[in-house]
């Protein structure tokens, strides 16, 4: 488990569910009961302290809507000219489990994309006794960058869709995120705000430094939590602490420091407890030759030792796609066997197929199956439209290790290729040179990425061209 995986378990409370969907994907798509177990092993403190601070238990609906949603970001290609390859983009994908005898369909979710090959629309359709019925559309909308700006969540009444949430982004002159609302239905046809998160700081790579969470209650916005972080020479979070506010005075809530050497990462957290900073969780990531993670081993602080809690093991295939996930238990002497998932790919290096199974004691038993379908599309049939001047495109999205990132120019020219987090935060720079006339191809390893959308962004004089892609885990 990295340190931002921690971070965006607040954003998630915090209102943050258009960054957080792909995040949680990884463990409420595959068993929603079991998220707040498999997701994290170190935020039960900071998912009720978060509930608790609120008084209203906004956790649930939020973990929810990720749950029902979060295919539309993490598991949903997003435009890509696959120069290997015909273009494809996921036209639905569904969802079965396990009845003890064979696989039985049981929810699926619909795309539909602009000429921009961005997801415009997703549906969410659970099987009722042979129908499929809706239950959640989402509506996304995006500013000229192509940035996520504003997502309208409604659910089906049974004969129509009706409102049920509201969150809008907003980002500065440069693309940076700045605000994020979150809202709901008053009941009088209009938006109720219910809490917000603004960037107070950021050091000189737009990494936010600080960033405030409110709530809204009687026509005014309260203080709620203050997050600090800190960073390396690579971007990457070195530390972070969570404050929340209480009787007029902010308080210590949790913190947590990671370390990096060659190989392998370190973090560290503190929860305030009883007066004082208390150590309670420590998680280990191991990486490859490779830089991907194949190994995350959770211990918890027992007062005199560290102990044993869980793990994680990653197996990657020839082409650097994660084809095994095996979540194990300690036993109090040995490993046993909790959950594992499995992956199959096509040639492209597309998901097609997602299998997760349960260990008995004895053998490992199917519990759920996702199942995706693409279709091939051309930019004259789809009405894509990129300046003449300059191409940009990502292969392949979802991406689970790494990514080729390809430029066209038809002169020679200067160019710089830069990726963002959804909080308009750079994660790397790709390419800063001058660059041929023709085809140039940027390879990017996303392994140590926590699951999410992210923008790649190129600029070649006066042309600036911006592609999404989805990091999957």
């Amino acid at each position: 488990m990295t340190l931002t995986k921690y971070l965006f378990v607040l954003l998630v409370f915090a209102g943050f569910v258009t960054s957080a969907d792909a995040q949680i994907c990884n463990t409420a798509s595959k068993d929603y009961s079991k998220s707040e177990t498999k997701f994290d092993f170190s935020t039960s403190f900071l998912f009720h302290a978060l509930k608790d601070r609120r008084g209203v238990d906004i956790s649930q609906r939020l973990s929810e809507q990720a749950f029902i949603l979060c295919r539309a970001i993490a598991r949903s290609p997003e435009a890509y000219e696959d120069r290997l390859g015909a273009p494809k983009l996921l036209s639905h994908d569904i969802t079965q489990n396990w009845s003890g005898e064979e696989w039985e369909d049981e929810a699926r979710s619909l795309y539909t994309y602009n000429e921009a090959g961005l997801v415009m629309e997703s549906i969410r359709q659970d099987l009722t006794e042979g129908v499929w019925t809706h239950v959640i559309q989402r509506l996304n909308s995006y500013n000229e960058r192509g940035q996520l700006v504003e997502i309208i969540l409604h659910a089906w009444d049974g004969s129509q869709w009706v409102d049920n949430s509201r969150s809008t982004t907003y980002y500065d002159n440069d693309g940076y995120y700045t605000d994020f609302i979150f809202e709901v239905p008053d009941g009088f046809g209009s938006w109720l705000p219910l809490y917000r998160t603004t960037v107070t700081g950021t050091d000189h790579n737009g990494n936010p430094l600080e960033w405030l969470n409110e709530f809204y209650q009687g026509g005014a916005w309260f203080p709620d939590v203050h997050v600090r972080t800190t960073y390396d020479d690579q971007s990457r979070i070195t530390s972070f602490e969570v404050l929340g506010y209480n009787d007029g005075q902010w308080e210590g809530r949790s913190r947590g420091t990671t370390t990096y050497t060659e190989g392998e990462s370190l973090s560290v957290f503190e929860g305030w407890i009883n007066g004082g900073w208390q150590v309670f969780d420590r998680t280990t990531d191991k990486y490859d030759g490779e830089g991907r993670v194949v190994e995350t081993l959770s211990e918890a602080w027992t007062g005199t030792a560290w102990e044993n809690r869980a793990r994680q093991l990653r197996t990657y295939d020839g082409s650097g796609n994660e084809i095994e996930l095996l979540f194990e238990i300690w036993g109090g002497s040995a490993w046993s066997g909790a959950n594992r998932d499995t992956s199959t790919y096509d040639s492209d290096g597309d998901i097609v197929a997602f299998v997760s199974q349960d260990w008995n004691g004895r053998s490992w038993q199917n519990r759920l199956r996702q199942l995706y379908a693409y279709h091939a599309v051309t930019a004259s049939a789809n009405g894509f439209t990129v300046p003449e001047t300059a191409k940009l495109s990502v292969y392949p999205s979802p991406a689970r290790n790494r990514a080729i990132v390809f430029v066209t120019l038809t002169e020679p020219g200067t160019i710089r290729v830069e990726v963002f987090d959804v909080l308009g935060r750079r994660v790397a720079i790709l390419a800063d040179e001058q660059a041929p006339s023709g085809t140039n191809r940027f390879r990017w390893s996303v392994d140590n990425l926590p699951a999410g959308v992210y923008w790649v962004r190129m600029r070649s004089g006066n042309v600036q061209i911006t592609r999404p892609i989805a990091v999957v885990r």
